[in-house]
């Protein structure tokens, strides 16, 4: 046996759950156990919509899904699943409107994981409300501090419209959605298209003459806009559905130097995910179902004339899962 492929690990993990009761709270316990995909969609998106977050920032080699670095390994994925809510815990988390909850694992002796969610919905008028969600996470691949704020009109039909955006800690990666969708008793949808990067544009032009101008041009000549949907449709009293997905169509963006604009490169990108889930009641306290989920990342970088020849590769990231519940 060779000792010094032995990492040894401080087994500590917490969690904590904070919420504010509300009817849906206390009646929780009164429900079919449930599970749900909707985290797992929601942190795979965040890879895509908060690229800055990752080591390199939204021109990582790493990719989209950053499966390429040095620091994933099979002890690494197994410290993730030691330190993680499970699908019964986000379910829970999903119904409430406010609430704050943390988790924190050690990946080795020197790192620590670290994930917050805060959520909070105020009433501004009648029918309307201001939504804001933090994710915090701290990883070895992600460090990231995301805010998005939420303006959301609802009927008394069940129909529901709103208008977000997140604030990046660098100015030119925030984003502008627009969506709409329902719920009513049984079902609970949503769609919304996403312009990533939004004011990408609007900030290389107030900085292309500025002295204070960074010495990287990052302009899009297809600009990244996306696509997301969610459903959970309840049929009957024991079958339950959900289903998530999301697709970037193709963006392409030209890196180079200010002072040499050939001396850089362009990158194509692609992203899409899948996410399907069914549960069966048998009884209150008892519920069996099975999951997929498929994500998918493409990344094609092509060197300038006067690039580096390591700026021409293409990268693919992509992973098939199939579970039990």
């Amino acid at each position: 046996m060779n000792t010094a492929l032995v990492r040894p690990r401080l087994a500590w993990v917490g969690v904590c759950m904070i919420t504010v009761a509300t009817p849906a709270h206390a009646q929780l316990a009164e429900r079919p156990l449930r599970f749900t995909l909707e985290d797992w969609a929601n942190e795979t998106w965040l890879l895509l919509e908060d690229r800055d977050a990752v080591g390199d920032g939204r021109l990582s080699r790493l990719g989209i899904l950053q499966r390429f670095d040095d620091k994933i390994d099979a002890e690494y994925e197994l410290d993730l699943v030691s330190s993680a809510f499970s699908l019964i815990d986000d379910y829970w988390w999903r119904t409430q409107d406010n609430g704050i909850r943390y988790l924190g694992g050690s990946i080795n002796r020197r790192e620590l994981y670290q994930r917050t969610d805060v959520k909070i919905a105020v009433p501004a008028a009648d029918d309307w409300q201001i939504r804001v969600r933090l994710n915090n996470k701290n990883s070895p691949t992600v460090n990231r501090s995301l805010v998005r704020a939420e303006v959301r009109k609802t009927w008394p039909s069940g129909v529901f419209g709103f208008a977000q955006g997140s604030l990046h800690e660098i100015k030119p990666s925030s984003d502008i959605s627009i969506g709409a969708g329902v719920t009513v008793p049984s079902v609970h949808a949503k769609a919304m298209v996403v312009v990533l990067d939004a004011f990408n544009g609007v900030t290389e032009q107030l900085l292309r003459d500025s002295r204070f101008g960074p010495t990287t041009s990052i302009e899009y000549e297809r600009h990244p806009i996306a696509f997301r949907v969610s459903a959970d449709v309840q049929a009957g009293d024991r079958l339950r559905a959900e289903v998530h997905g999301a697709i970037l169509l193709t963006a392409r963006v030209r890196a180079s130097a200010r002072a040499q604009p050939d001396s850089g490169f362009t990158q194509t990108e692609g992203f899409r995910l899948l996410g399907a889930l069914a549960e069966w009641s048998v009884k209150r306290h008892l519920t069996v179902g099975a999951f997929a989920t498929h994500v998918r990342a493409s990344l094609n970088r092509s060197a300038l004339p006067l690039g580096l020849a390591q700026d021409d590769f293409r990268l693919i990231e992509q992973t098939t899962r199939f579970g039990g519940v």
